[in-house]
């Protein structure tokens, strides 16, 4: 009896050792490929100096759990002496921008954020909320770029 409770428990023990190794796996392969696509879009940005509601949806297609996206374009002015005000554009008025005229233009110099955060919680993470209980923030960045504008290639 002994030994069946033992085979019994180093199976389930096993199970479970094999089950976070490759939910953490699946995660941290998917959480650093959406890194490398959010880095990617942003140099796009940065070398067009626009961004159109086509490049916009096909960057939304490639996540594989849902996102939200947050945008933060800097005007740089020259005539701005007073480094304490800044004008700047946030999410909801560049996509307005982007569903209206199918296109938002940056001027050269400005700066682009772009924060990518994550709407609910990981596969790794519900095998760890599932063996433990323990609560994941599921509004957490996942990924923050951002630079300056190089070119204007929409004139």
């Amino acid at each position: 009896m002994a030994k069946k409770i033992l085979l019994l428990f180093s199976f389930f023990s096993f199970f479970i050792g094999f089950s976070l190794i490759s939910s953490f796996y699946v995660t941290s392969n998917n959480i650093s490929l959406m890194k490398e696509q959010n880095r990617d879009f942003v140099e796009t940005i940065r070398y067009k100096g626009f961004v159109t509601d086509k490049m916009y949806y096909s960057y939304l297609k490639k996540f594989n759990i849902p996102v939200s996206i947050s945008f933060e374009h800097r005007k740089n002015n020259d005539i701005n002496l007073d480094k304490d005000i800044i004008d700047a554009v946030f999410t909801k008025e560049i996509l307005d921008e982007i569903s209206k005229n199918k296109i938002y233009k940056f001027d050269k110099n400005d700066e682009i954020v772009i924060r990518v955060r994550k709407k609910g919680i990981t596969f790794f993470e519900a095998n760890i909320k599932a063996l433990t209980g323990l609560a994941f923030n599921k509004d957490r960045i996942i990924s923050k770029e951002g630079g300056v504008i190089l070119n204007e290639q929409y004139h």
